[in-house]
């Protein structure tokens, strides 16, 4: 089913309220049902119901605010990386989803470095200055980074029972090693065809606290994108991962994406095998002029991209438009509500679901008062000064919004 929603049907910055229910085309109506929503989670259902015999996973893509600016913790810990809402979101699903005989449970993906945000402290610690990436465009979060000498390492503060080391293989590239609590170097080679997406997975002599260093032992470079958390949950039960890249918008995803090559990062959010893909975009896009028609097609360029490097069926995509950012009666270009159409367009657009069934749908802050645009909020949700990013609040509430439109009675 191929739809153009009109762009003037909803109201901008007040609550997020439909402006005219009796004008909403059938598209919009339908894709709102309950049912039609249910269809296109089918896959995520099916990993749910799937979580005590094999992991369900999460890939959160997005911009700063899924990777997590300005959500705040106390002393060290929760750092603020505990308290991004894609964290609060996988400890909400955990909670209504249990899997029994399971406890805990890892971070999921830590990427080697933020990719920008400079709220709090990111766990994890690189030394010896190695030479920034020529590229944004391998491991998960689009970032990388390559080991050059045996100054150069990166430290991951572990809390688990075992790990995955995130990398891309390359044609003639080197052999990396890692430590385990100061323990003796255990290495692995990253030479072979040059393809993203490659885990090596590592047990944890003791369950809990441990230091993993992650390192160039010889050869070319050794190119590390993070590491990937278990404490428990390796084979089973539900893990979010962070897929955020500070400042980008779809278009720039689109560029990293690369029409499903091997050596980018379609083949590494791929290797997380993901049942769910939430893409959390546009406020970047309008602030910077990007016209919604356009960001409509990258949003169907970044689903095209992730499916050429998986197997049907394919994941549920969610399409994660947020409240307003602020500055919307300025106005900007084009408005808010002209992205959350084009998110509509695509989930209509969309048959690649068994039986030619849209698995896209969308959730929409703007169709309900959940959480007030930055512009008109008065409780806190967005950070004083900023009005860009979430405070904790707001993150929590992305979460619950989240929690609630994933379950299987909306």
């Amino acid at each position: 089913m191929t739809a153009t929603i009109p762009p003037d049907t909803r109201a901008e910055g007040q609550g997020g309220h439909i402006a005219d229910h009796n004008n909403m085309s059938d598209v919009l109506t339908a894709l709102n049902n309950g049912a039609m929503r249910a269809v296109a989670l089918t896959p995520w259902f099916a990993g749910l119901s799937n979580r005590l015999a094999s992991r369900c996973d999460v890939a959160c893509i997005g911009d700063s605010i899924t990777e997590g600016q300005h959500a705040t913790g106390t002393g060290t810990s929760p750092l603020g990386f505990d308290n991004a809402w894609r964290a609060r979101l996988k400890d909400l699903l955990r909670s209504r989803y249990p899997t029994p005989g399971f406890a805990g449970g890892g971070r999921g993906f830590i990427g080697v470095a933020t990719t920008g945000e400079s709220s709090f402290t990111w766990p994890a610690t690189i030394a010896g200055t190695p030479a920034p990436a020529s590229a944004t465009t391998l491991g998960p979060k689009g970032y990388f980074i390559n080991l050059a000498n045996g100054t150069q390492t990166v430290t991951f503060p572990l809390v688990g029972d075992s790990f995955d080391i995130n990398y891309c293989q390359v044609f003639g590239g080197g052999t990396g090693y890692y430590t385990i609590n100061g323990g003796s170097p255990v290495t692995f080679s990253t030479s072979g065809t040059t393809t993203d997406g490659q885990v090596l997975h590592v047990s944890l002599p003791v369950p809990g606290a441990n230091t993993v260093v992650v390192g160039w032992s010889s050869g070319s470079t050794v190119s590390v994108e993070g590491v990937t958390e278990y404490y428990g949950d390796h084979a089973c039960g539900i893990q979010v991962h962070d897929c955020g890249h500070y400042g980008w918008t779809a278009g720039n995803w689109v560029t990293a994406l690369n029409g499903g090559s091997s050596q980018n990062a379609a083949a590494a959010i791929a290797a997380l095998s993901p049942n769910l893909v939430i893409i959390t975009l546009g406020v970047n896009d309008q602030f910077t002029g990007t016209t919604p028609s356009a960001f409509q097609s990258n949003l169907q360029a970044i689903i095209s991209d992730l499916k050429a490097r998986l197997t049907a069926p394919y994941p549920s995509f969610a399409l994660n438009m947020l409240p307003p950012r602020s500055g919307q009666s300025t106005p900007y270009a084009f408005p808010w509500a002209s992205y959350v159409n084009a998110a509509y367009n695509v989930a209509a657009a969309d048959s690649s679901g068994p039986g030619g069934v849209s698995i896209v749908t969308v959730n929409d802050f703007t169709a309900g008062p959940r959480m007030p645009g930055a512009d008109t909020d008065a409780y806190g949700f967005w950070q004083s000064g900023d009005a860009v990013h979430p405070g904790n609040l707001g993150h929590q509430m992305i979460a619950d919004s989240l929690a609630q439109f994933l379950s299987q009675q909306p």
